[in-house]
């Protein structure tokens, strides 16, 4: 008999900054200047794990069965703010930009092998079983508002506000099934036969929420506009 098990917990943070700023001259002579910064965290946390036990339960059979499982989570979010002016120090626009994801993440898996050993030298017939599931969600928060200016006055003139929440949700099983019968005719040649079935079923379900009186609840049209 043979016992087997392992344990994994991995923990990641990170944080990055980011800063720039560029000219564009056009061929009349005027430019922009254009400032950008920003700055990012992640976080994620892992467990993982998996063991397998092999036992013989008589002088020609083998049994194993194996799993496996793992759970994580993770969280990003980029802040972000970028301004551009023209050659007479006015501002043409400005921007601030904010995304959030949240995400979880399920995955089980088992094996189950069966092994049966004939009394006759090589002739074996195995029985194999294995499925899978995978299960995957996250939230996706995108807030992002420009302003827009006269370039010649540098007199505000209108603003764009994009305020969304996207949600998704995958879901993957499988199921597999194998038979293998092994068989030698001789010393030099042999023969096997083989059968396995598989299936997998998946679902994929994405919205897009448009955020309503401090609520994400306005479902897009295809056109982009809300529906209330």
């Amino acid at each position: 008999q043979k016992l087997f098990s392992n344990y994994r917990i991995t923990q990641t943070n990170t944080t990055g900054w980011s800063n720039g700023s560029s000219t564009t001259l056009l061929p009349d002579g005027t430019g922009f200047s254009n400032r950008n910064n920003s700055i990012e965290t992640s976080h994620s946390f892992n467990q993982k794990a998996n063991g397998s036990f092999t036992t013989s339960l008589d002088s020609f059979s083998i049994l194993k069965i194996s799993v496996n499982g793992n759970l994580g989570n993770n969280t990003r979010t980029n802040n972000s703010n970028a301004e551009s002016k023209n050659e007479k120090g006015f501002f043409v626009n400005n921007n601030i930009q904010s995304n959030t994801s949240n995400g979880e993440s399920k995955k089980f898996g088992t094996y189950i092998g069966y092994q049966l050993k004939s009394r006759k030298t090589h002739r074996t017939l195995s029985l194999i079983f294995q499925q899978d599931y995978n299960n995957g969600n996250s939230d996706n928060y995108n807030y992002s508002a420009t302003n827009l200016y006269e370039p010649s006055s540098g007199i505000f003139k209108s603003a764009d506000t994009l305020n969304q929440l996207q949600e998704s949700l995958n879901i993957v099983e499988s199921y597999a099934a194998k038979a293998v019968y092994t068989d030698k005719l001789s010393e030099q040649t042999g023969y096997s036969f083989e059968y396995g079935w598989k299936t997998n079923i998946a679902s994929n379900v994405f919205k897009t929420l448009n955020a309503i009186n401090g609520k994400y609840e306005g479902k897009l049209s295809a056109d982009g506009n809300s529906i209330t």
